[in-house]
């Protein structure tokens, strides 16, 4: 799966590579400055692709009998963006740093299943809903470049570590009511909060740049990256990927 979107991500610039490098044989022109300047700054804006979808079942004692709870969490997509540097340390290879920004929302579906004080085995439930439940990812990309140049073209190829910052909002209380004889239940009040993961993962892509001076450029650009966020609440796990295929343009500024 990995090398799959790896291979999709560099395909088409491996292609543009090879249709540049045909067209110069006839008529070979020199680097529009872009091997000489060893430093480049990227601003990135795009899509995230992937979603997210997890959730848990947890258990509780009430009445002498047991109860459970449940809730499950699906993610939207939504705009990256990013902002980083590249550093040549020879004309081919070079080291890429940037941060990376993403704010998306949960839609929570919830279920609580609690024993009746009276009479044994007869759960009552209720269920529920909350939309809009945030989200928020920052991510650390520090990577290798290759790096292959043409006269008009720049290609990048990347990929290295990344350390992700994530605060995810999570349901952390069913509130439920229920009168005498007890024999229904219904919905009381709902609360959140807010829980911190930063795992360390992976991220490969690579970047095509069309340089309209020797400093000014734009860039399109492909980004795989993943890792594992794990959240443990009230005893259990919850783990879901961040990260994601993500597709974007921008510009680059060649100094």
């Amino acid at each position: 799966m990995k090398l799959s979107l790896f291979l999709a991500i560099s395909l088409p610039f491996l292609c543009a590579a090879g249709a540049e490098a045909q067209s110069s044989k006839a008529q070979p022109a020199p680097l529009s400055g872009g091997s000489a300047r060893r430093f480049r700054i990227l601003v990135n804006g795009g899509f995230n692709t992937a979603s997210r979808s997890f959730g848990t079942v947890t258990s509780f004692v009430q009445f002498l009998e047991e109860g459970s709870s449940s809730r499950n969490y699906d993610g939207s997509s939504g705009f990256v963006f990013e902002l980083g540097a590249i550093y040549s340390l020879t004309p081919a290879i070079g080291v890429l740093g940037s941060f990376e920004l993403f704010s998306g929302d949960n839609d929570a579906v919830f279920e609580k299943t609690v024993p009746h004080p009276l009479l044994f085995n007869h759960d009552r439930s209720v269920r529920g809903d909350l939309a809009g439940m945030s989200y928020d990812e920052r991510a650390l990309h520090v990577d290798v470049v290759y790096t292959v140049e043409r006269p008009l073209f720049t290609i990048d190829f990347f990929g290295g570590p990344t350390f992700f910052f994530t605060d995810t909002e999570l349901i952390t209380d069913i509130g439920t009511r229920s009168v005498y004889p007890f024999d229904d239940i219904e919905l009381g009040t709902t609360s959140s909060g807010k829980f911190t993961e930063n795992p360390v993962g992976f991220n490969a892509g690579a970047a095509l740049t069309y340089r309209l001076t020797p400093v000014f450029g734009v860039s399109f650009q492909g980004r795989f990256s993943r890792a594992t966020v794990n959240l443990e609440q009230g005893g259990e796990s919850l783990d879901f990927d961040d990260g994601g295929f993500r597709i974007g343009a921008g510009i680059r500024l060649a100094f």
